[in-house]
């Protein structure tokens, strides 16, 4: 019982580590697209491909 709770508890923790990493990464891409709104567009398309 005790383990299975330990490991739902690090399955969360990395799930909210991807989910601050994730909008950490909006956030970047965001003040890119605000100062350099062309090389922004490239870059989604190209990640887009």
């Amino acid at each position: 019982q005790e383990i299975l709770f330990i490991e739902m508890t690090a399955a969360s923790q990395s799930i909210a580590a991807i989910i601050s990493l994730y909008l950490l990464f909006m956030l970047t891409i965001g003040f890119i697209a605000i100062k350099e709104p062309k090389s922004c567009l490239t870059m989604f398309l190209a990640a887009g491909d």
